[in-house]
């Protein structure tokens, strides 16, 4: 949201240095919960539904959400769907947690 509301090119570059560090874990903690989670066999399937579909779709929306708001409303826009998205992300995870969890104690 800062990038967003930057009124000068070194509050931006801070933000981005910021969003940079935040977002730079991201893959790998992301394709280490895939291969944590799911079993061999049920990997590429949702390595795949990621790259064929969730990525494009990204693409296809956000290009015209850009142009309708312009750079800085789909930056902000972008930031308050992500910011929106981490509870039920949270939620998620300490589901799949305790079910994983729970696995593990029944072997």
């Amino acid at each position: 949201m800062l990038l967003a509301a930057a009124p000068n090119a070194v509050v931006a570059g801070i933000a981005l240095a910021v969003g940079g560090l935040i977002y730079a874990p991201f893959t790998p903690v992301a394709y280490s919960l895939v291969q944590g989670l799911l079993d061999p066999h049920e990997q590429q399937p949702v390595l795949t539904l990621w790259a064929a579909v969730a990525a494009p779709l990204g693409l296809v929306l956000g290009g015209p959400l850009v142009q309708f708001t312009g750079i800085r409303g789909g930056l902000l826009a972008s930031a308050v769907l992500t910011f929106a998205l981490v509870p039920a992300a949270a939620q998620s995870a300490k589901r799949d947690r305790r079910t994983h969890m729970a696995a593990e104690i029944r072997k």
